[in-house]
């Protein structure tokens, strides 16, 4: 089974495709929807914006090996406004879910010139991480570049904190092994004995 409709085969098989990179921040209570280009697409029902500035993607391809890659998300020739929001936003980027598809559009022959064909296909998930820009560049080269991590870089980092004699009650009730935590801090234990 596929994952193109067979309008889609058609125009993969014609070799010429006409297709929009659409990226997807999501902050919670809104969504930042963009995509490579000028104007605006109306995809399943949700407003993809293309305000002409560079948005480039670093790190979509698959890079083989046993590490988790990363994605950077630039958008170069930012304004003010756009920088004091980043700025001002921070808290909320970072952490925000952001997702990466490609939607296939019509070639005006097997389907209408660059409308939506089907829906558009996921490529990529990631997790902002690191949110970066220069606030004192010139207009048009001020930039705010976001950082993004699987699922998988972050299972690799430590908990922020010690689990607490609290923190395991709660996570498994009627359990007391937290309580000797801090007779056995800095004992030397001989195992087995």
């Amino acid at each position: 089974m596929s994952v193109f409709s067979a309008t889609v085969q058609a125009l993969l098989a014609g070799r010429k495709i006409n297709a929009a990179l659409l990226t997807t921040l999501d902050f919670g209570d809104e969504q930042l929807r963009l995509f490579l280009g000028y104007g605006s697409l109306l995809i399943e029902g949700n407003r993809y914006t293309g305000d002409g500035l560079l948005l480039s993607i670093e790190g979509l391809g698959y890079q083989g090996g046993t590490f988790a890659a990363q994605a950077k998300f630039r958008l170069s020739g930012v304004d003010s406004e756009i920088m004091q929001r980043a700025v001002e936003q921070r808290d909320t980027v970072v952490g925000a879910p952001i997702t990466c598809a490609v939607q296939v559009l019509g070639d005006g022959e097997i389907a209408d010139d660059w409308q939506p064909v089907g829906g558009p296909i996921g490529i990529g998930a990631w997790e902002g991480d690191q949110l970066a820009f220069d606030i004192n560049a010139p207009s048009a080269q001020r930039a705010v570049t976001l950082t993004g991590i699987t699922e998988f870089e972050a299972r690799s980092r430590p908990p922020n904190s010690y689990y607490s004699d609290r923190d395991q009650k709660l996570r498994y009730s009627g359990d007391r092994g937290g309580e000797l935590m801090s007779a056995l801090q800095n004992q030397v234990i001989n195992w087995p004995v």
